[in-house]
């Protein structure tokens, strides 16, 4: 009997732990995709590059990197092997694209 309820705690636990994950995760990316800052996350690096941010979250992390004509968001997710990219979202700015200026 008490193991029992040992293994009860435990798979209550891990299904818990999974449903937290998948729900944070989800309304991050949301977020980060409609260039809102993520909630369930905290701020790791800041670069003075246009305003480019490092975030961490439960098992996730988000980069999103600004330039002047493009915004990228880039989206890691945590494996066995370490952080594996599982995203990438790249939204325009503006109209102007110095790689696409003819002379």
């Amino acid at each position: 009997m008490k193991w029992k309820k040992i293994i009860y705690i435990i798979a209550t636990s891990i299904i818990i732990f999974l449903l937290l994950y998948a729900v944070t995760y989800n309304i991050d990316i949301k977020r980060a995709q409609k260039d809102k800052q993520p909630i369930f996350v905290v701020k790791v690096n800041s670069y003075e590059d246009g305003g480019s941010t490092d975030y961490l979250g439960l098992g996730y992390k988000i980069h999103i990197i600004n330039s002047s004509y493009s915004k990228k968001i880039v989206i890691h997710a945590l494996t066995l092997e370490g952080y594996r990219t599982v995203g990438v979202f790249l939204k325009r700015v503006a109209e102007f694209d110095p790689l696409q200026e003819t002379n």
